[in-house]
């Protein structure tokens, strides 16, 4: 897990989820946390499906790298995963 911040609000997680890297752009509203943008890192194909499942998968892991409850990060969507 890595995280930097560019700004008070502005924050990126490295996580690893199902055996691929991600990197995680989004944002704090209040007591919510928000992803814009998710990104598969290392320059391979996703060869697992693209689902509700991994979406899930992806929010636990951002919650627990933002030392977070999953409750209080809002549902990764699928259109804002790039792979």
């Amino acid at each position: 897990m890595n995280m930097s911040r560019n700004s008070a609000k502005m924050v990126r997680v490295t996580i690893d989820v199902d055996g691929y890297r991600w990197r995680v752009h989004g944002s704090r509203t209040g007591i919510r946390w928000q992803a814009h943008l998710v990104e598969l890192l290392g320059g391979v194909a996703l060869d697992i499906p693209l689902d509700r499942k991994l979406c899930k998968n992806l929010r636990a892991a951002v919650a627990i790298a933002l030392k977070r409850e999953a409750s209080t990060v809002n549902p990764i969507r699928e259109d804002l995963v790039l792979t």
